[in-house]
């Protein structure tokens, strides 16, 4: 089963990118972080669950993108908070600071049942994806439009999405305000408010079988 990484690294010689920027948001031990194959690396990760001597921004995303951003990226992994609002918020952020032509690379796409997809809680064993599933849902459509070429990558852990951004792309996703955004317990102790546009039993599968059609088969 191919990692984070070689999916990343496999972009990265597909399209003979020259020690690209790479930036990647939430880093925790720095597995994928450690083996990507570039030199201009920068990480961004709070440090709340697990310090990392890797990251060199040690701060919030939202507080990197405000006050902290000094250059465009030519790939942007997004594997921070995983809620619906913060991972629409980063994927927006995203695109504004992105080198022409860019990729943004999303994580835990794919949840492989309900339990997972709840709100994150970490007094809960097993995978926990969040609900990053319904932002990629509620914007795929958008990010399509804006992508010369789009990846599903089903077998990387819970599933990685990627968008190459069409060169010249102007255009932003739209954050829809119905998302919850207070975080009433730190995110992490399961009580969160869900997001209910979408619910696992009615518009999981939909979503699913849409993201199928870019099934994409990592070189590894």
């Amino acid at each position: 089963m191919p990692e984070r990484f070689h999916v990343i690294n496999d972009l990265i010689q597909k399209y003979n990118l020259k020690n690209p920027a790479y930036l990647e948001i939430g880093v925790w031990y720095g597995d994928t972080f450690k083996h990507v194959n570039t030199t201009v690396k920068d990480g961004v990760d709070p440090g709340q669950y697990c310090d990392c001597e890797l990251v060199n921004y040690k701060m919030t995303s939202d507080d990197f993108f405000n006050d902290h951003i000094n250059k465009k990226y030519d790939i942007i992994f997004i594997d921070g908070l995983h809620t619906a609002y913060q991972v629409s918020k980063d994927i927006y952020n995203s695109l504004n600071n992105l080198n022409d032509g860019g990729f943004i690379v999303l994580d835990d796409v794919y949840p492989h049942n309900e339990n997972e997809q709840e709100s994150l809680d970490l007094t809960k064993v097993g995978a926990q994806t969040g609900d990053v599933w319904k932002a990629v849902y509620n914007i795929l459509d958008d990010m399509i439009e804006m992508s010369d070429e789009v990846m599903f990558v089903e077998d990387v852990v819970r599933g990685n999405m990627v968008f190459k951004i069409k060169r010249g792309n102007t255009r932003n996703i739209t954050i829809d305000p119905s998302i919850p955004t207070v975080n009433t317990d730190g995110w992490y102790k399961g009580e969160d408010k869900e997001w209910n546009k979408y619910t696992y039993t009615r518009d999981f599968l939909p979503y699913f079988i849409k993201i199928s059609d870019y099934l994409y088969t990592v070189n590894v």
